[in-house]
Formats: structure tokens, C-alpha cells, sequence
């Protein structure tokens, strides 16, 4: 070893800092940088060990020595090729034809690190050159990954052809905002009314993409935004209403989404932008929030204005609505201005149902102003029931800070001086709701009433945590606004030290949070002597409460902290001392200093997290103290074994001398026959971390007899370093009941090494192996893109007596790789083979296929289809929900299904895609020869099977069933005239007329202009069929009951229109519609049209209009 290594190395082991080992290093490559000495010294390093080699590929990347660089790329070690390859690849010199030549046969952990590399450092230049290599190489999915990286013009031009396998849509969104934009509104307008789930899958791409192109992503969502919702998750469009709130309102209000709008929950931030437009714009928003059923959207729309407009928008809201009888949520009442909160609660304490129930009348008494409502208040505060006092308590505090009056504030905390005798329950709830009182309004005047009600609580013998608790929150936040009451301060600081003035502590959780800048040492000050007094008589809870509760700010407090570290003394059992020790540590600025101390005071506190992980990361200096030749000892360590970290962190900060030292403790522990086995297990594994010195420990074991341990150290093999020779050793045990360990760290080797490398190894390891390492070798095979991984996948394939669960092992391979002629054959002759091959075919995904094999792989599909295995033609029905686009020839075979009324395993599946190829725009022939083919085999019915009683009228009850519910519809004249269509031909055949009723009522309840028409129609059709009119009567009142979408002044008139015609038909079905009125309160046009339906000449439409509860 030469003078200049030699005393670099010296000076290394010397320096405490892992930083400052890294800053002399540095200085040494600059300095010799460019000499012929530089240069032995970085090939003399490159010869030594591990450590070694990481100080010279740190000094030649620092000096930019490019041959060691390269040459570091295939040392041995992982973390030195890995660091080699960032080194590398950082070179400006780099061009796109050396990173091929690297890339074409390197290994896939370090590919993966080269491409994180390439996009952290914006190298597009470099991934445009080798995406398309990459992508004939090693397929759709690894060239994916590099989208993100390459310039705009590859990205535009790549999307078509490797769309399906991005992985990271948000990143590629991110970075490429108009490309991405742009391909998804091609794909969406391809799918048509399938493009939710395109939606679904390329989401994360377009809101990322929003933060650049909002007005861009605004017109995709205008042009295909699913016609019920809007994707996505509402807290993104918030970057949209930044640009252009009333083309995000109108998104939310389209008559479609009604339902949908009064169910969901707009998140704050978008209400809030919301909120700067003008009434008008959110009168339709402000009317969709009023049918919320839990009656919280309207008042967070309310809040979220200027208080003066927020009547204004009230009354838009309701407007139509008829109010006289409506009760209100105290939410809605809270954020109503004074004067209309007060006139609205009077005209409900005029209600009936307010009279009849004490409780709904002292709720609302609590809205008027203070002086009217709090003699009713006290009174409800005198009840005799416990829970009756606590709720008229709740309410007379609530009541006073309406009137934004201090004056009122401190008349209810005058009254609350009656707590004194009160059970701790009611106390509870009365100091709660103070606690929840804007401290704004709470004023100096109000001081000694609060100090007696602090007393008073704190003395109950009954006195409970979430009392004090009330009294904490109510001083912190006193203390937040009235810094310069000097009043007020004093009262909360005096409350503070009284809280802490016993053993009970109040929780302190989240204070730090609470507190404005600077006010912990305020609040230090109003308990210091509380927390000293409890020190001194040994109780540390209160000192380790308060610098918990502070967090961060309890930094600041020298006082504080000295005491933490007075805390740290013998006298003191070992769990205050961890505690205190932890706390006292909790610094990072000051915690490698302080680790010192607490360690050279006690050598066992290392077993203390905080301080263990300090010396891992950056006290490595320390470590001879615990594991060098003197073993830790003191309070945390009983007399016995040595102790020895289970685990160790930042391993490559670490000197040599404590890597050798550490190896030779876990050696010890591995060798003890007498410490348990998942000790000994566990120290094998850690031993794996260790470069170089921890190689012989796992090697030592891996034939072990004990079990437990030579399956450790199989697990650890693969990171003891050396891949290469580990892998040939884990494939060894392929056949071996050892396998399942063996085989499960056989990928992470894999990915370690060269495909032409790995390749050879993979395919002797089949020979004589288990089924469960076939399949996984298979696997790993066509992952890793080794070379001849077709063919070998195509051989296994054709292997006699080949196991069903290899087979599909490769059924699932070959999906991943349609490029392929051999994976063509293996699915096609999977198709056709056993039920576990075809379901594997069945198992993809149409979105992660290549747009240019869908077709292809949907006639795999269609093929499943007719399988005769009753299990794998459900399945490929069941897939044909995902892949109905891309089955022209599914039509026929559905028809074929459906009229086999012999097939009683599959038909209900068959019919589920069938209407979505319905939906598709495909179906129509098919449904318009279907239903009239069913019509004659019921007809055709002798009722002569046992088993399956009408198996046709089954079927179209079933198509009905699904064609009606669960689906809304795309509203197009062309899916309205066909379900009218079919509908009609069905009500043609008297025993059918139900189903035809059914479906020729579905559009009209998605159409408004078809509503009259086809009522007409049904009425017409069912003037002789009164139980089918009292049916479609329920489901057309259902559905106005229940959806928001309809049109009011619409319903209405045909309601009116129907009502005139002296029919039994017509006059229920205005009886279903008047219904909706319920909606908006009765208002008289609607209570009208009930009155005159009441009046109708024939009985029965009276009796369904009397059945009409005009109060509901």
C-alpha cells in the first residue's frame, strides 16, 4: 500500500462525520485531479476491498476520471454499479449510442436505476435516442418507463404504440401535459360510452396534466365527461376553477348530474372559488345542494359566500319551494344571517312539530336573539333528567355568541357559575360548548366568573379528563387571541397552572399546533412550577406532557430541555430514562452532540432507538463504544449475553473496523447454540448487509441441517453481493423441498444479472423442477426478456404432461408479450385447451393490451365465448363487460346463447353483455331478433319442466330487468327509439305486456320530451290492464321521488295534461307524477294538482291521489 493511501486512509478512520469523511475525499480529488499520481491512487483503490473501491468511484466521479467510472460498472457489488451507473450516465459526453451498447445487455435493476436517472436529470435527449432500442428489446412496458423523460415530439409520437403499458400517468401528465392531453382525447373519443373506464385508468395522468392545461383539460371533461358524474376526485378540480369557476359549475349543475351533485360532497377549497361569483351563477348549484339528504352541502355552499349574499342565495335556493312548512338544520341556520337566522326560527316555532317536542323547541329558542332566548334556556336548565339539563346547558352557551355580542358571552359564563353542583356529565357539555365559543367575544369583564367555573371544575370529586380537557382548549385559546388583554392572559395562564396543578394530567396533544409564534414560553411560564413541583416530588409525567404537547417548539425552551437532561440521572427508573432521553434527543441540530453525552453516561442507552439510529447515520465515531472490544453495559442491560443490534442502518457510512467488528458480534450470535432460533436466523440475515465480511457467515449456513437457518441464509443470499454465483447456487434447489425460499429470492438475483447470463441458468434450472419453480423460472424468464425466452416458453408449452398450473403460468407470460408469433400460438392453443389455460387468456386486461392486438385477442375472447366448459363460457362472457369493443363476433354468439334453452349456466351472464354491447351501439339487431325469437319459445312453453319453469319468459323478464335498472343510459334518439321500439313489440303479445310497458317507460324517465308521448302511448295500450298501469304507476312514482334530474315545470304540465284525460291509466300516472312535489315542500301548483286528481270522476285514480300525504 503506498504513503499516499495509506495516510489517506488514516486520516478517514479518524474523522467522527461521515460528512466530513466525504469533504476530504473530495478535496483530495480535486487537488490531485489530472495527475499520474491521481491516477495510481484510483487503481490502487480499485483493487483493494469494498470500501475501498467506494472511495475511488467517489473520487473519480468527483474529478470526472471516466475509466474508473466505467470500470466500476461491473464491480461485484450492487450499491458500488449502481452508484457507477448514475456517475456514468451524468457524463455530458454521454451519447445515446454508448448508453445502448450498455443498455442492451445490462441487468434490470441497474436498467430501472439508469432510467430514474434519465428522468431526474431531464436527460431527454439521451431517451429519445433509445426508447425505440429499448422497446425491441425488452418490450412495451420497459420503454414505457421512459416516456416520462423524452421530449415532446417522442411522447406525442410513442403514445399510440405504448399507451397501454404506462405505469406512471401522473409523472408522464406532469411532465407532458398537451401529448397526454391530447392522445386521451382520442381514446375517449373512441370509446364512446365505454369511456369511463378510460377515465379511470388515465386519470391521474389528466389532473396532473391540469395544473398546466386547465382550460384544455376543461374541454375534454365538457366533450366527454361520463353524462351521471364527473370523474375524478373533486379536490382536482379546484385547479380548474381557478381558471374558469363557471365552466366547472356548469359541469356540476348539467340536468343529468342532478343526482349525483345532491349526493356528493364538494370539497371546501372549490366552494370557496365558487363563492366569487356572482348569486345568479349559483342559484342552480345552491338549488341541487338544498335536496342533500344530509342537509350539510347547502350550508357549506352558504359559508363559503360573503355573509351579505348569502341570504340572497338562501332564498335562490329554495326558490319554487315552498318553505311555510319546512324545518331547517341548525347547520343552514348557523350560517343564515342574523336577522333572517332569527325570522326563520320564529316561523318554526310556530310549527306543529316543533310544538310537540320540548327539545325541537328549545333548539330552535336558541336561534333567537339572547335576551328572548335565554329565559327559556335557564329554565331548560333546571330539568330533572341529567342529560335534559346538559342539552339546555349546550344551548345557552351556543346561543350567546350568535348575537356577536361580548356583553351576551359573559352573561351565559355569569350563568354557568350553577355548574358548581352539577353532575360532571353536564359540566362536560357546558364547558365543551364554551370551549368552542370565538375567544374574540370572551371579555375581561367575564374573568371572575371563569376563574370560579375553573375552580369548581377542578375540585369536582367527579371531575373527568374530557372536562379539564374543555378548560385546556378554553384557556389556549384565550391565551392565542388576548395577548394584549393582560385580563385575560393572566386568567388563562392561572388556568393552566391549575390543570396541571394535580396529578391529572389534561391532554396536551396537538398544542403546539394551537399556540401563536412565541407563546410557548408563555404557557411554559403558566406551568414551570407545576412541572417542578412534580420533579421534585419524582413524578416526570407532567414535564414529558408538556414537551410532547409543545413538539418542535419545546426546542426553544432551554429551561425546559435542561430539565429533560436533569432527568437523565441513576436516581430515575429506566423507563423515565428512555423517556427523557428520547425527548431530550428530539433535536435534530443538537442530537449528535447530545447522543455523546447520554452514551459516555450510560453505554447501554444505546438500546434506546433514538440514540442507535443516531449512531448508525451520523455518530458512526461512537460505535466502538458499542460494539468494540468493551460491551455496553448499565441500566438498560441486564448481566448475561452481550448485546448486539438486530438491526443496522446506513451500513455504507460505517468505517471498515466497525463492518469487521459488527460481522464478528453477528458471527457470535449465529453461532450461539443456545440463543433462539429467530435470533440466530435474524443475525444471518443482517450479516447479508455487510459487504464483504458478512458473505461467510450467510455461506456458513446455507447447507445448515437446521432448518430455520439454512432458509435464513438462502433469503440472504441474494444481498450478500456476487449475484452471479448465488444465483446457480438458489436455482440448485429448484427440485428441493427448500425451494420455496430458494425460488422466492431467485427474482431479486435475477434482476441482478446480465440477461445473456441469466438465460443459460434459467434453462438448465428447468429440468427436474418442482411445479412451483417451473412456473416461476418461466416467469422470471419472459420478464427479464432473456434471449430465446419465446421459444422457451412455446417449448414448455408443448411439454407432454405439462402441469395445468405451469401451463397457465405461461398463458400469462405469453399475454405479456403479443409481439410475439410463439406467444400468438401459445394463446390460441390455450383457448382451445383445458378450463385453467383458457380462464388465464381471459384473465387480461383490454386497456393493458396493445391497441394493435385487440382485435386479435377479442376473437380469443369471442372463441372462449362458445367454449362447451360451462365455467369458462360464464368467464368469457364475464369478460366480454371489458372487451365488448373489440368482439364484432360476439353478436351472433349472443344470440345463439340466449335462444339455447337448454343453457341454463351462462344465459344471465350472456345477457349482461349483451347490453353492453347494447350500450356499445351494437346490440340493436341482435335484441330486435332475440325478443321476438323468446316471445315464440314461450308461447311454445307446455309447462312440462320440472326444473325450469318458462325458461324463455325468464329470459326476457331478465333483459328487461337489466335493459331498466342499475344503468343510465346514453340519452341519444337512437337508444330512446329502441327501447320504445322493443317495448312496443313486447306489448304486442298480451302475457308480455309488463315487460313491454317496462321498457318503453325507461327513456321517457331520462327524456323529458318523451315523457308525455309515451305515457300516452302506455296509457293507450293499457286501458284494459289495470295491474300493469298500478305497476308502471310505482315505478314512474319511484323515480320522480328519488331523482333529482327532472325537470319541474316539465313534470308538472305532463302531470296537468294527464289529469284532464278520463281514463284509469292517465289518471295514475298523474298521481305518480304529482308526487314530486314533495320535493320542494308542497308548492300550490303541485298541491293543486293532487286537490284536482282528489276530484277525478273515476274511483280508483281518487283513492291513488288520497293515498298522497300533502304534509311529507
Amino acid at each position: 500500500m503506498s504513503d499516499l493511501i495509506a495516510a489517506l486512509l488514516a486520516d478517514f478512520d479518524l474523522l467522527p462525520f461521515y460528512r466530513d469523511r466525504v469533504r476530504l475525499l473530495s478535496r483530495h480529488a480535486r487537488d490531485l485531479a489530472g495527475t499520474a499520481e491521481f491516477a495510481e491512487l484510483l487503481a490502487e483503490l480499485s483493487a483493494g476491498n469494498r470500501v475501498q473501491r467506494e472511495m475511488a468511484l467517489f473520487m473519480a466521479t468527483v474529478a470526472g476520471h471516466r475509466p474508473v467510472i466505467e470500470a466500476a460498472l461491473t464491480d461485484p457489488d450492487q450499491s458500488l454499479r449502481s452508484a457507477a451507473v448514475t456517475a456514468w450516465l451524468r457524463d455530458d459526453a454521454r451519447t445515446a449510442d454508448e448508453l445502448w451498447e450498455w443498455l442492451a445487455d445490462a441487468p434490470a435493476n441497474l436498467r430501472r436505476k439508469a432510467f430514474r436517472v434519465l428522468r431526474a436529470d431531464r436527460l431527454s435527449t439521451l431517451a429519445d435516442g433509445v426508447i425505440d432500442r429499448v422497446r425491441a428489446r425488452y418490450g412495451d412496458v420497459e420503454a414505457a418507463s421512459l416516456l416520462p423523460t423524452c421530449g415532446g415530439e417522442t411522447v406525442r409520437r410513442q403514445l399510440p404504440v405504448l399507451g397501454h403499458a404506462v405505469g406512471n400517468w401522473a409523472a408522464l401528465g406532469r411532465w407532458h401535459p398537451d401529448p397526454v392531453l391530447s392522445w386521451v382525447d382520442d381514446q375517449l373519443r373512441e370509446a364512446g360510452p365505454d369511456g369511463e373506464r378510460c377515465w379511470w385508468r388515465y386519470g391521474p395522468g389528466i389532473w396532473a396534466a391540469a395544473r398546466r392545461l386547465p382550460e384544455k383539460v376543461l374541454d375534454l371533461l365538457e366533450a366527454h365527461a361520463p353524462g351521471t358524474h364527473l370523474p375524478g376526485d373533486l379536490t382536482s378540480y379546484g385547479v380548474l376553477a381557478d381558471v374558469d369557476p363557471h365552466r366547472v359549475l356548469a359541469l356540476l349543475t348539467a340536468p343529468d348530474r342532478a343526482d349525483w351533485t345532491s349526493r356528493g360532497r364538494l370539497p371546501r377549497a372549490l366552494l370557496r372559488r365558487f363563492a366569487l361569483l356572482d348569486v345568479d351563477d349559483l342559484a342552480e348549484l345552491a338549488r341541487r345542494l338544498r335536496v342533500d339528504r344530509a342537509g350539510t352541502a347547502l350550508p357549506v355552499l352558504l359559508n363559503a359566500v360573503a355573509p351579505r349574499h348569502r341570504e340572497r342565495l338562501y332564498d335562490a335556493a329554495y326558490e319554487g319551494a315552498e318553505q311555510s312548512l319546512g324545518m331547517l338544520s341548525d347547520q343552514v341556520l348557523d350560517v343564515l344571517p342574523h336577522r333572517r337566522r332569527v325570522v326563520e326560527a320564529q316561523r318554526m316555532l310556530g310549527l306543529a312539530e316543533a310544538r310537540a317536542d320540548e327539545r325541537v323547541t328549545l333548539r330552535l329558542t336558541a336561534f333567537l336573539p339572547w335576551e328572548q332566548a335565554q329565559p327559556a334556556l335557564a329554565a331548560g336548565t333546571r330539568a330533572a333528567e341529567a342529560d335534559d339539563r346538559a342539552y339546555a346547558y349546550r344551548l345557552l352557551v351556543g346561543c350567546a355568541p350568535r348575537s356577536r355580542d361580548a356583553a351576551a358571552v359573559t352573561g351565559s359564563v355569569e350563568f354557568l357559575r350553577r355548574l358548581r353542583n352539577e353532575q360532571d356529565p353536564v359540566r362536560r357539555q357546558a364547558l365543551d360548548a364554551l370551549a368552542r365559543v370565538n375567544p374574540l367575544l370572551v371579555d375581561a369583564a367575564a374573568v371572575e366568573a371563569l376563574d370560579q367555573i375553573v375552580t369548581d371544575a377542578t375540585q369536582a370529586r367527579d371531575g373527568s379528563g374530557p372536562t379539564r380537557d374543555a378548560l385546556k382548549r378554553l384557556a389556549v385559546n384565550v391565551l392565542q387571541c388576548h395577548t394584549d388583554t393582560p385580563e385575560l392572559s393572566r386568567w388563562a395562564q392561572r388556568t393552566l397552572g391549575r390543570l396541571f396543578g394535580d396529578d391529572r394530567l389534561p391532554s396536551l396533544y396537538g398544542l403546539h399546533r394551537q399556540l401563536r409564534r412565541g407563546q410557548e414560553e408563555q404557557f411554559f411560564a403558566a406551568v414551570r412550577d407545576w412541572v417542578v413541583a412534580a420533579v421534585a416530588r419524582g413524578g416526570h409525567g407532567p414535564l414529558f406532557a408538556v414537551a410532547e404537547g409543545l413538539g418542535p417548539r419545546a426546542w426553544r425552551l432551554p429551561e425546559l430541555q435542561e430539565m429533560l437532561e436533569n432527568s437523565i440521572n441513576a436516581g430515575n427508573v429506566s423507563g423515565v430514562l428512555s423517556r427523557a432521553v428520547t425527548l431530550w434527543l428530539d433535536d435534530p441540530k443538537t442530537r449528535p452532540a447530545r447522543v455523546e453525552q447520554v452514551l459516555r453516561w450510560d453505554t447501554s442507552t444505546v438500546t434506546i432507538p433514538r440514540v442507535w439510529d443516531t449512531l448508525c447515520v451520523s455518530r458512526t465515531d461512537l460505535l466502538d463504544l458499542v460494539i468494540g472490544d468493551e460491551p455496553p453495559a448499565g441500566r438498560f442491560l441486564a448481566a448475561g449475553p452481550r448485546w448486539v443490534p438486530g438491526h443496522a442502518y446506513g451500513l455504507q457510512r460505517w468505517l471498515p473496523r466497525h463492518l469487521r467488528r459488527y460481522a464478528e458480534l453477528l458471527k457470535r450470535i449465529a453461532n450461539d447454540a443456545g440463543a433462539a432460533e429467530h435470533t440466530r436466523a435474524g443475525a444471518i440475515r443482517q450479516a447479508a448487509h455487510l459487504p464483504d465480511a458478512g458473505r461467510p457467515i450467510v455461506d456458513r449456513y446455507l447447507g445448515s441441517p437446521n432448518t430455520v437457518l439454512a432458509e435464513a441464509a438462502l433469503h440472504a443470499l441474494v444481498w450478500a453481493g456476487r449475484p452471479a454465483e448465488a444465483l446457480p447456487f438458489l436455482l440448485s434447489y429448484a427440485d428441493d423441498d427448500k425451494a420455496r425460499v430458494a425460488i422466492y429470492s431467485v427474482g431479486s438475483a435475477a434482476a441482478m444479472l446480465a440477461p445473456s447470463e441469466l438465460g443459460p441458468l434459467l434453462a438448465a434450472a428447468l429440468d427436474g423442477a418442482k411445479v412451483t419453480s417451473r412456473k416461476e423460472i418461466l416467469r422470471l424468464a419472459a420478464r427479464f426478456a432473456v434471449p430465446g425466452a419465446d421459444d422457451l416458453l412455446l417449448a414448455h408449452w408443448h411439454r407432454p404432461g405439462q402441469h395445468r398450473d405451469v401451463r397457465a403460468a405461461i398463458v400469462s407470460s405469453a399475454r405479456q408479450h403479443l409481439a410475439s408469433a410463439q406467444s400468438w400460438q401459445i394463446l390460441t392453443e390455450a383457448v382451445a385447451g383445458g378450463r385453467e389455460d383458457a380462464l388465464a387468456v381471459l384473465a387480461a386486461d383490454p386497456y393493458a393490451v396493445a391497441e394493435e392486438h385487440r382485435l386479435r385477442y377479442g376473437a380469443l375472447v369471442t372463441a372462449c365465448c362458445l367454449s362447451p366448459d360451462a365455467v369458462v363460457a360464464r368467464a368469457a362472457w364475464a369478460a366480454l363487460l371489458r372487451w365488448g369493443r373489440w368482439t364484432p363476433e360476439a353478436d351472433e354468439a349472443a344470440l345463439t346463447r340466449l335462444t339455447d334453452l337448454a343453457d341454463r349456466d351462462t344465459w344471465q351472464v350472456v345477457a349482461a353483455a349483451l347490453v353492453t354491447l347494447t350500450e356499445l351501439g351494437r346490440g340493436a339487431p341482435v335484441l330486435r331478433r332475440l325478443l321476438p325469437r323468446l316471445v315464440e319459445l314461450d308461447r311454445a312453453d307446455d309447462d312440462g319442466d320440472p326444473e325450469h319453469d318458462r325458461a324463455a319468459r325468464r329470459r326476457i323478464e331478465h333483459l328487461v330487468h337489466v335493459l331498466t335498472t342499475g344503468r343510465r343510459w346514453p340519452v341519444t334518439e337512437a337508444t330512446s327509439a329502441l327501447l320504445v321500439e322493443l317495448g312496443g313489440e313486447l306489448m304486442r303479445h298480451e302475457d308480455h305486456v309488463d315487460s313491454g310497458a317496462r321498457l318503453m317507460l325507461h327513456p321517457a324517465l331520462r327524456t323529458p320530451d318523451l315523457l308525455l308521448p309515451v305515457l300516452d302511448d302506455l296509457a293507450a295500450r293499457l286501458r284494459d290492464r289495470p295491474a300493469a298501469v298500478v305497476g308502471i304507476g310505482g315505478r314512474l312514482q319511484a323515480s320522480v321521488s328519488l331523482e333529482q334530474g327532472w325537470d319541474a315545470g316539465t313534470v308538472l304540465a305532463v302531470g296537468r295534461e294527464l289529469a284532464g284525460r278520463a281514463n284509469f291509466a292517465s289518471g295514475r300516472f298523474a298521481v305518480a307524477l304529482a308526487v314530486g312535489g314533495a320535493r320542494d315542500g308542497w308548492p300550490a301548483p303541485w298541491r293543486s294538482l293532487v286537490l284536482r286528481l282528489r276530484r277525478h270522476e273515476l274511483a280508483d285514480v281518487r283513492a291513488a291521489a288520497f293515498g298522497v300525504d300533502l304534509t311529507a
